[in-house]
C-alpha cells in the first residue's frame, strides 16, 4: 500500500505543477477562497466548521428523483451522474463568528460492513436502529481510496450542501472592511458550495480523492446559457477582490470538491457537478422552507426552533452557522449546511447539535438588509 500512496503522491505534485502555470493557480484561488481564514474551529472537530449553529432534523419519503446511467424509472430527467469528495468549511474572517462544532455518534451516515473489501460495498440507514449502536462505522480512508477507478463510498462519506445569506454576509464584510458586490444582494440563499466530504482524513484526503486526470474546462458551459445565467445568480464570488470572478470560484470549487465528486454515479463530470448542485437547491427551497415555519426577513427564532424548522422539510438536522454582530448585539443566521447520504437521501448533519442547552435558546434574526 506505501507503494501504491508514493506512486499516486508524485503523479499528484506532477500535476500541480502543471496546474500552477495556469493563469489562475490552485495556489492564489486557494487563498482567495481558503476555508480557513481565521475561523475559531473547535479542537474536538474533524472539520474546520466554524459557526454556532442550528440543527434540523427531518423525515424524508425518499432520495431525490435523480436518474443514473441506464436508468428510465426516475421521473426527473436529468443528464449527470457521479459524488462528491472534500470537505467544506465556512470561510468568514471575523473573530466574533465562534464555533460550537459537536460529532454525533448517531449520525445517518452510511456504513462499511464489517469485513468488507475495498470496493463499495455501503449500507444506508434509512432509520435509526439502537441495536447497531455499537456497530463500528467504517469511513472512507485513503486505504479504501486507492485510485481514480475507487467509487465514491471508498473516497468520502457523505455530500454537504452549503448556502448562504447574502445580507449576513454583506454585513459581516462590512464589519471586517470588506467591500461587497451590492448587485449580489439577492433576496434568497446563495449557493456556497457542494462537498463531498469525509468523515475524517480532512484536506489530505479531499486531495487524495481529487480525481487528477480531470480539470474544470470553461468551454463545457459555452452554450449552456440556462446553467451560466443560473451560476451567475446564485453561485458567485461575494466580495470585490481583485482577481476574484465568478469564473474563477466556479474553477475553484469544481477543482477542490468537484472533482472528487465525480465519483458518485450522480455526477460524473464537470456539468453533472453544477447540475446536480442545482437539483438539490431547487429541492430544499430554502427561503420558502423557512417562511413556511414563520422565519421570515425580518423576524426572529430561538435556535432550536430553527431546526425545527428545516427539519420539517429535509428531513434531518443540519448545520447552522450564525453570527454574532457585537454593534448591534444580534445573532444572525449565516450559513446551512445540509448533508446527503451516497443515493442522495438526507440524512443528520454530524456535527448538529440541535438541542445543545447552551445555544438552543439563542434569539436567532433573519438579517432583511444591512444596517447603515
Amino acid at each position: 500500500m506505501s507503494n501504491i500512496y508514493n506512486s499516486w503522491n508524485k503523479l499528484q505534485q506532477g500535476i500541480k505543477t502543471i496546474e500552477s502555470n495556469e493563469k489562475i493557480p490552485d495556489s492564489k484561488q486557494s487563498k482567495y477562497y481558503s476555508d480557513s481564514d481565521n475561523v475559531n474551529a473547535s479542537p474536538n472537530s474533524s472539520k474546520n466548521l466554524t459557526a454556532n449553529y442550528v440543527h434540523g432534523k427531518k423525515s424524508y419519503a425518499g432520495a431525490l428523483n435523480v436518474k443514473k446511467p441506464g436508468d428510465e424509472s426516475s421521473s426527473k430527467n436529468t443528464s449527470h451522474t457521479g459524488p462528491y469528495s472534500g470537505r467544506g468549511d465556512l470561510t468568514y474572517s471575523d473573530d466574533h463568528f465562534r464555533s460550537s462544532v459537536a460529532s454525533s455518534s448517531k449520525s445517518n451516515l452510511s456504513f462499511k460492513s464489517e469485513g468488507s473489501s475495498a470496493s463499495a460495498q455501503s449500507k444506508h440507514h434509512s432509520s435509526h436502529d439502537p441495536e447497531e449502536d455499537d456497530q463500528h462505522p467504517v469511513y472512507a480512508s485513503m486505504e479504501s481510496c486507492i485510485d481514480e477507478k475507487s467509487p465514491a463510498e471508498d473516497c468520502f462519506d457523505y455530500f454537504t450542501f452549503a448556502l448562504f445569506s447574502p445580507v449576513t454576509r454583506a454585513l459581516l464584510g462590512k464589519r471586517s472592511g470588506k467591500a461587497y458586490h451590492k448587485h449580489k444582494l439577492i433576496d434568497d440563499w446563495a449557493i456556497h458550495g457542494l462537498w463531498p466530504t469525509a468523515q475524517k482524513g480532512g484536506e489530505t484526503l479531499q486531495d487524495w480523492c481529487n480525481r487528477i486526470f480531470l480539470r474544470y474546462n470553461e468551454q463545457l458551459l459555452i452554450g449552456k446559457e440556462t446553467l451560466v445565467e443560473r451560476l451567475r445568480k446564485l453561485w458567485f464570488t461575494f466580495y470585490d477582490e481583485s482577481e476574484k470572478t465568478d469564473e474563477s470560484f466556479w474553477r475553484y470549487q469544481f477543482n477542490k470538491h468537484g472533482k472528487c465528486a465525480t465519483r458518485s454515479v450522480y455526477v460524473h463530470d464537470q456539468l453533472g457537478y453544477f447540475q446536480l448542485t442545482f437539483e438539490l437547491y431547487d429541492d430544499i427551497n430554502l427561503k420558502k422552507t423557512l417562511a413556511d415555519g414563520g422565519f421570515v426577513k425580518g423576524t426572529y427564532v430561538k435556535l432550536t426552533e430553527l431546526y425545527r424548522i428545516v427539519k420539517e422539510k429535509h428531513g434531518y438536522y443540519p448545520f447552522i452557522g450564525y453570527w454574532y454582530d457585537h454593534i448591534t448585539q444580534e445573532h444572525y443566521v449565516l450559513e446551512i449546511q445540509l448533508c446527503y447520504d451516497h443515493n442522495l437521501k438526507p440524512i443528520n448533519h454530524p456535527e448538529e447539535r440541535h438541542n445543545d442547552p447552551h445555544t438552543k435558546n439563542i434569539e436567532i434574526s433573519y438579517l432583511a438588509r444591512v444596517p447603515r
